[in-house]
């Protein structure tokens, strides 16, 4: 079922729930984090990556510096970084930790990871 799907359903039962048990009920509390999290869930669809800024921003510009940081770090050490080298690092010389940079790309460490190593590799086989 698509999140749009989900979230009127969700949406409709919440309404019925603030008519018959009051704002404050836990069923309308928990029927609030549901359509929460299916709203972030559509967003994620309609744009994955950079979702929480424009690209025409100095976070972003902050972002992109920080980014080509940890595809040459992951260079240098033949390895991708684990998170407490990577904010190690980022201290050190200035960049966004790991989750400034997760919440800018709205991607995760795990697929941040997943990008620079496919990165790596489309550079390997080039050069």
């Amino acid at each position: 079922m698509k999140a749009e799907t989900r979230i009127e359903k969700l949406r409709k039962k919440l309404n019925l729930c603030i008519e018959k048990e009051g704002i404050n009920s836990k069923k309308v509390r928990r029927l609030s984090v549901q359509i929460d999290y299916w709203v972030n869930q559509f967003e994620k669809q309609k744009c994955p990556i950079f979702k929480n800024y424009e690209k025409n921003t100095k976070m972003y510009e902050n972002y992109q510096k920080s980014y080509q940081a940890l595809e040459e770090l992951t260079k240098q050490k033949k390895d991708f970084p684990t998170i407490e080298e990577w904010n190690y690092f980022a201290k050190e010389h200035h960049y966004l930790n790991h989750i400034s940079m997760q919440y800018i790309s709205g991607l995760d460490w795990h697929r941040l990871r997943g990008m620079v190593l496919v990165e790596k590799r489309k550079t390997n086989h080039k050069g």
